[in-house]
């Protein structure tokens, strides 16, 4: 598992430039907190005030993980955005329209120096990058090779949509293929694949229907627009008590049959093999997180 473990299973946007919502964040249910200051916080002006009054806010460590989604490359933000926001209590930073290697490369020096200057031990400031281009996609094997902060790639359609010139009409087969790709490249890099948005928050049967998909793909948690997505997105991204107890009585037989040289069994009528106990060890050790 990755070395930076805990939960991640919802991932809750708040925007950094309304106060209610940053203070009600903290109550929520979400594994993790996102405070937005791209794309909910447009003009310049206002993301000045956002880092402030984040700032302000973010002052006390207070047990919840908590990520910054700074502005994106190009803005002429992030210096600003990591200067006022690089704090105790914040766990690291969601990168935006990462393109390529030198784009990780870049936002991983920046930390550096920041950690450097400020006394931070060296690392502490993790990433999450969101994959949301074409050029992405078939940089993907650079973008995860180029820094060790990188503990996650999160999927972001709907800019990913429109880089390509595609149509949301909800149908989830039109994204089958670049979140297939994302999930891949963070599965055999040892990175978190964190499924991309529901955009429909009050369509809670469609979210359960993407959440049944997303989990079956292999995705360990999904972008939260609205706290009232995050009961379902929690649930169906932590192992079920049926598949806990399977996972253990594959596991306890697993040692008894080692013994005797043998490498198949049956459990429950199915034919078990080395990918299904591995599979169990995977949802043993899921379950650690929520449980430790």
């Amino acid at each position: 598992m990755n070395s930076f473990s805990f939960p991640m299973r919802s991932l809750l946007f708040v925007p950094g430039n309304n106060s209610k919502f940053i203070s009600k964040a903290f109550d929520s249910d979400s594994d993790v907190l996102v405070f937005d200051l791209e794309d909910s916080v447009q003009s310049k002006e206002n993301k000045l005030e956002a880092r402030i009054l984040l700032r302000n806010k973010l002052k006390v460590i207070n047990g919840k993980k908590i990520f910054i989604r700074i502005n994106d490359i190009d803005s002429g933000e992030i210096l600003d955005d990591l200067k006022e926001l690089t704090l105790e209590c914040v766990d690291g930073f969601m990168f935006p329209k990462v393109n390529n290697g030198s784009d990780v490369y870049f936002i991983d020096k920046l930390l550096y120096n920041y950690e450097l200057n400020n006394n931070f031990e060296f690392g502490k400031f993790k990433i999450i990058l969101i994959i949301e281009s074409s050029s992405a996609l078939v940089n993907l094997k650079d973008i995860c090779n180029t820094s060790k902060r990188v503990v996650s790639l999160a999927f972001g359609s709907e800019d990913y949509l429109t880089d390509i010139s595609g149509i949301n009409d909800g149908n989830d087969s039109i994204l089958f293929y670049a979140r297939s790709l994302i999930l891949n490249f963070a599965r055999a890099h040892n990175l978190i694949p964190i499924d991309t948005v529901y955009l429909d928050v009050r369509d809670l049967s469609g979210l359960e229907k993407r959440l049944n998909t997303s989990k079956r793909l292999g995705f360990e948690g999904m972008l939260v627009l609205h706290p009232i997505q995050i009961p379902l997105v929690n649930i169906f991204y932590t192992p079920t008590t049926v598949e806990v107890n399977r996972a253990k009585k594959i596991i306890e037989l697993s040692k008894s049959i080692n013994q005797l040289g043998k490498g198949v069994f049956i459990v429950e009528g199915e034919f078990v093999g080395p990918p299904m106990i591995k599979s169990a060890e995977k949802i043993l050790d899921r379950i650690r997180l929520f449980t430790e």
